[in-house]
């Protein structure tokens, strides 16, 4: 053991290798969970888990455009419900409406 081994409160040190992908994942986790990397392996070797310090999909920056995809959907809802059927255009619009919030949401996730 050197001597600057012998004065680290942790003297044993290993390495570890990633793939390019494997390392993307690896920071996104660093993020989530505020650590640097020694810290974030630590505990996850010897916890077995890390706590995650914000969330990874944040609704508020998204609201306005929720909100508007949301009240959308409730009318065609509404309208279905009152009538007891819908329209072709209700349902395509339905549909519209959903795939933007899929986008939206997805938008997010990559984001994070």
């Amino acid at each position: 053991m050197t001597e600057a081994e012998s004065s680290r409160r942790r003297p044993i040190i290993k390495s570890v290798a990633f793939s390019a992908g494997e390392w993307e994942a690896v920071e996104r986790r660093m993020t989530l969970a505020d650590l640097r990397f020694g810290a974030l392996a630590r505990r996850s070797i010897l916890d077995g888990s890390i706590t995650v310090k914000r969330v990874a999909f944040d609704p508020v920056r998204f609201g306005a455009e929720l909100g508007r995809i949301g009240n959308n959907i409730n009318q065609i809802a509404r309208q279905a419900n009152t009538e007891s059927v819908a329209t072709r255009e209700d349902v395509k619009a339905a549909r519209a409406l959903l795939g933007e919030l899929q986008a939206l949401i997805e938008k997010a996730l990559r984001e994070v």
